[in-house]
């Protein structure tokens, strides 16, 4: 398999030093302040480490921020006139790449194994979890759990089950988890229950996923990185594709159903999340390709941003959070170089 981790953090080195060139390969965007207009991104906070998703607060007047790699939460508040303000609101979360606001309660995904000393071999716990008032998690889904008692994607190499909840998405009641490891969606009822939603199919397109890699099967894991419902009701995933052939799926969140697979002009890198504007327009990012796409009106349109991850649409503005190529190799040794969130006008895409 080309995509064995658990964390976007566990590269091989080959991998690493292949993102590393793609990254580097892409045009910086250019920071200034003041609202988002005109087109260039416009530098929001730079108060994150590794914002990997984002998701509006109460009223669109804020961003919830998954710091994955510092295991927390960030609230950004957006003031008028493009201020902004930060403060933390979840902490000691381990791994937690995924976060969903519902009223005033705050939930994560996550992999509860930086700190732990877990051995690399060994898959740790994964939960999705509630946010409590004192910062640290409740855990509700033993996500693992389901991973080794559905076993979604039939992967069980050495006997082993991987889960690595990446991303998820409130509805009815309950929640949608992207499961990166596991290759599929979870289905998490309001009562706790939990089950497949859909299993995801191999990435066969392009070179790279040609080739037997995945226990006999020919193709690239799909590793569903980001999902979003859309005010048509249907859900929008994205997936990694190994690191090789992202891909971008319109999926029926009543039946687990894929209705439609959608394709960048380029064909898709790995790409990394998905938002959805408020007129139905569809954003997804790579962070390999250094670049987030638009889909308006059946165009195709993208801006040039380093490490683009984490997407949010919120008040007429799609927010990125851009993460340092250098994370992605693994967790920083020295002081550890900023992220950031950036603002997008409409006008900066071509």
């Amino acid at each position: 398999m080309l995509f064995r981790s658990r964390t976007l953090r566990v590269l091989s080195t080959t991998a690493a030093a292949a993102l590393a060139v793609s990254l580097g390969a892409a045009a910086p965007a250019s920071a200034k302040s003041g609202p988002a207009s005109g087109t260039s991104p416009v530098l929001v906070t730079s108060e994150v480490l590794a914002p990997l998703h984002l998701v509006p607060g109460p009223g669109g007047k804020s961003l919830y921020v998954a710091d994955a790699f510092p295991g927390t939460v960030v609230r950004v508040d957006l003031h008028e006139r493009g201020a902004t303000s930060t403060a933390t609101v979840g902490t000691d979360l381990g791994f937690a790449p995924g976060v969903e606001v519902k009223g005033k309660r705050v939930y994560v995904v996550r992999t509860d194994e930086v700190g732990t000393g877990a051995e690399p071999e060994e898959q740790a716990p994964t939960y999705l979890s509630r946010v409590q008032r004192g910062g640290g998690p409740v855990d509700l889904v033993d996500l693992l759990g389901v991973e080794r008692r559905l076993n979604p994607d039939g992967q069980r190499p050495d006997g082993d089950a991987e889960s690595n909840p990446y991303d998820l998405v409130s509805y009815r009641g309950g929640f949608i988890v992207a499961d990166a490891a596991g290759n599929s969606l979870i289905r998490v009822f309001a009562n706790g229950d939990a089950g497949v939603l859909t299993r995801l199919p191999l990435i066969t397109a392009g070179p790279r996923c040609s080739v037997e890699e995945n226990q006999g099967k020919i193709g690239c894991d799909p590793v569903p990185t980001g999902v979003a419902l859309g005010r048509d009701g249907y859900l929008y995933v994205s997936g990694l594709g190994a690191f090789a052939a992202g891909q971008l799926w319109k999926i029926d969140p009543r039946t687990g159903r894929i209705v439609q697979t959608l394709t960048t002009p380029t064909g898709n890198p790995p790409l990394t999340d998905v938002a959805v504007g408020d007129h139905g327009d569809l954003y997804v990012s790579s962070i390999v390709a250094g670049r987030v796409f638009r889909l308006s009106g059946g165009s195709w349109t993208s801006v040039a941003l380093t490490a683009p991850a984490g997407l949010a649409f919120t008040r007429g503005t799609l927010y990125v959070g851009s993460a340092p190529a250098a994370l992605l190799e693994g967790p920083p040794t020295g002081p550890p170089p900023p992220g950031g969130i950036y603002a997008v006008p409409s006008g900066a895409f071509s």
